[in-house]
């Protein structure tokens, strides 16, 4: 099988899919890997196809604009603005990850590609596999990762509301970009309100991702 993992963001978000593409690999899978071009020499080391975006996260998180919602402390009003900056990157991460998925078998994603890679599978009627390496499939487990721990007595169903409203909040900051995505370069109709998550496609299985030894968050 050709699989095309769509992972941009900083070495911690993209390490831990160099090590499932490795995995991928040895099972017999041909593994293109959708990242930033400053991981080229670090994809290719673990002998993986690189495929490069310009989408510097680290700039987009550092500029003043988010630095300075960012220290307010307001989670809601640091969601929006990422989304805003995000809208040019997800653009390119668009265009490019059409080129790269063309002629692949599946399309794998984490949160930082969830979207994009999403919308690109259903452009191209490939089947959309999440990996993920925190928690964003809801359980009855435990709460949401944006969400502080919720007492044990409240029961499972708070938990499990909890990781869909960490969703929302993730896809609320991230549906201007998929609009533009969707109108400007895939031809898609626009995803509804509330995202993608009980089409088909998303649903498909997901998994957990473990990185290659203690990467640093850079």
């Amino acid at each position: 099988m050709r699989i095309a993992i769509i992972a941009p963001g900083s070495r911690g978000d993209v390490q831990p899919y160099i090590a499932l593409g490795k995995g991928l690999k040895k099972a017999g899978n041909a593994v293109r890997l959708v990242t930033n071009r400053n991981y080229e020499m670090l994809v290719n080391s673990y002998g993986l196809e690189f495929w490069p975006v310009e989408v510097n996260m680290q700039d987009i998180i550092q500029n003043e604009r988010m630095r300075a919602v960012l220290e307010k402390g307001n989670l809601l009003a640091s969601m929006s603005q990422m989304g805003k900056e995000l809208k040019r990157g997800a653009l390119h991460l668009a265009d490019r990850g059409l080129t790269a998925c063309r002629g692949l078998d599946m399309v794998l994603a984490g949160i930082g590609g969830l979207f994009v890679g999403l919308s690109l599978a259903g452009r191209l009627g490939l089947p959309f596999l999440q990996a993920y390496n925190v928690p964003f499939t809801p359980t009855q487990a435990f709460s949401g990762a944006l969400l502080p721990k919720l007492p044990s007595w409240l029961g499972g169903s708070l938990n499990r509301m909890s990781h869909h409203l960490t969703r929302q909040i993730v896809w609320q900051a991230y549906r201007p970009a998929d609009k533009l995505v969707r109108q400007k370069v895939l031809g898609l109709p626009i995803a509804p309100f509330w995202g993608s998550f009980k089409s088909d496609r998303p649903r498909s299985n997901s998994l957990w991702v473990q990185p290659i030894g203690n990467p640093p968050i850079i």
